[in-house]
């Protein structure tokens, strides 16, 4: 008897027990038929109660599988997870604790700020400020502080949640980051190595070009053909322009671009230096907001204006002793440019065509304008003679 009520609940059995008092009281005056009928009835009784309790028992066991499971994830994920109520760690994983160096126990009522660089106490403070001030995943990176006094690049991931019995916590995770950094690192000193030979490979090909312009002047001051010296003038103007970019890319931080406004004003003073007269006073007039070139751009662009300002200044102004060169460059919507080139004189008759006239100078504005920029090139009549040029933005 004793083996067969092993596992039963005593609760039940005096319940049951009690029930069969109840409905034997008077057994005497009940027929037979009904008392089989009521035995029958509990025999159904025990067996449903039976059957639930089997049933409990499975859903316990699977609750209890899914415990398991859920810890063993909880504990060998890839990342560090750590509950924080007022900065004091009250659970951690064993992969936070491993990546600390120390014993899961004994981390918990620490405070995890004592596991954060010197260096980094500011900035793990803002990141906590942040957790409080949203309600998103907030992130930062820091070095955390192992046992054994060694640091470690991490990566800190945090948010806000309301605990069970109404308590702010911090819910986070941190994942050891010291590979991508050294990799970081890495990657920034050969952009910086290539930089660095970049501006080396600028510099070299500005001062070749000084040479080149050095070999020039004499042979421009050794012919005794006037033509062939203006020649050997233009062609020194023109690598200067050239040397002057490299020089300018050579000088920047970013190597990509060229500030475009630095160049034009370098440019004119070298240009005004090299063509105008001691007696004459031009002014100039550069209307041109920080505008940024690459190189291939910035080169066929300073070649035209160049071409353009070293005209005005050797044709336009040849029998003028004053007079006013403008120079604009604008942004005309998010896909194209504009600059102009224009003066006060009237060299130019109303009805020049920069197409078919036989300037060398003019043709090479033109080509320079529509090959190589892929625009066009206009001439107005506009308080003298203006050269307009309008082309696409090259897009980095």
């Amino acid at each position: 008897m004793k083996k067969k009520d092993e596992g039963k609940d005593p609760g039940l059995r005096k319940r049951a027990e009690k029930i069969v008092r109840k409905k034997l009281k008077g057994i005497i005056d009940i027929p037979e038929k009904n008392i089989l009928e009521l035995f029958y009835e509990l025999e159904v009784h025990q067996i449903e109660l039976e059957m639930q309790n089997e049933e409990l028992r499975r859903v316990q066991q699977e609750l209890e599988e899914s415990r398991n499971r859920y810890f063993e994830l909880y504990d060998l994920a890839p990342v560090g997870y750590v509950t924080l109520e007022n900065g004091i760690i009250i659970e951690i994983n064993l992969t936070g604790a491993g990546m600390l160096g120390i014993e899961r126990r004994l981390l918990i009522k620490k405070r995890f700020s004592s596991f954060i660089a010197p260096d980094y106490q500011d900035e793990y403070y803002l990141f906590n400020q942040r957790i409080l001030e949203n309600e998103t995943k907030q992130t930062c990176e820091l070095k955390l502080l192992k046992k054994d006094g060694t640091l470690f690049y991490a990566n800190l991931e945090g948010i806000a949640v309301e605990n069970s019995k109404g308590s702010r916590q911090v819910r986070a995770t941190f994942t050891d980051i010291a590979k991508r950094k050294q990799t970081e690192e890495q990657v920034k000193k050969s952009l910086e190595d290539k930089e660095l030979l970049l501006k080396e490979i600028h510099h070299r090909v500005k001062n070749n070009m000084q040479v080149i312009t050095s070999i020039l002047a004499p042979q421009s001051a050794s012919t005794g053909d006037e033509k062939i010296a203006s020649v050997f003038a233009k062609c020194q103007r023109r690598i200067e322009s050239m040397a002057l970019i490299h020089e300018k890319l050579y000088q920047t931080e970013d190597l990509s671009h060229i500030n475009f406004k630095e160049y034009i004003t370098s440019l004119t003073e070298t240009l005004l230096h090299s063509y105008k007269k001691e007696e004459q006073e031009i002014s100039l007039k550069i209307d041109v907001r920080d505008i940024f070139l690459d190189i291939d751009t910035a080169v066929p662009v300073g070649l035209i204006l160049n071409e353009l300002i070293a005209n005005s200044l050797k044709h336009s102004f040849k029998e003028k002793n004053e007079g006013e060169i403008r120079i604009s460059f604008r942004e005309i919507d998010e896909e194209r440019l504009e600059f102009k080139v224009g003066d006060s004189s009237d060299g130019l008759p109303s009805d020049f065509d920069i197409r078919s006239t036989g300037s060398l100078g003019f043709q090479l504005v033109r080509l320079l304008a529509e090959k190589r920029l892929k625009g066009k090139v206009e001439f107005h009549q506009n308080r003298g003679a203006e050269f307009t040029i309008t082309f696409k933005r090259v897009k980095p």
